[in-house]
């Protein structure tokens, strides 16, 4: 499964996961995918184990749920 490692602020800056986690704790919540233009939500790597996952974004869809149709989108979750 392809993850999104990269996304663009409201003003456009091209950002790493790491840097919208950072701003992500001081109040910035204006990320968008830089493929489709959809609010996205930074998530840190998980803890070590079987489903480890690297630090990743996942989009935000309007009505609360997962957006299936996104190609970096985690269908297996629910």
């Amino acid at each position: 499964m392809p993850l999104s490692t990269e996304c663009r602020t409201a003003s456009g800056k091209t950002i790493t996961v790491a840097d919208a986690l950072k701003l992500n704790r001081e109040g910035r919540r204006d990320f968008v995918c830089i493929g489709c233009g959809q609010r996205v939500s930074p998530h840190k790597e998980s803890k070590p184990g079987k489903h480890q996952q690297a630090a990743h974004f996942e989009h935000i869809p309007s009505d609360g749920g997962r957006n299936r149709e996104r190609p970096l989108s985690d269908t297996k979750r629910g």
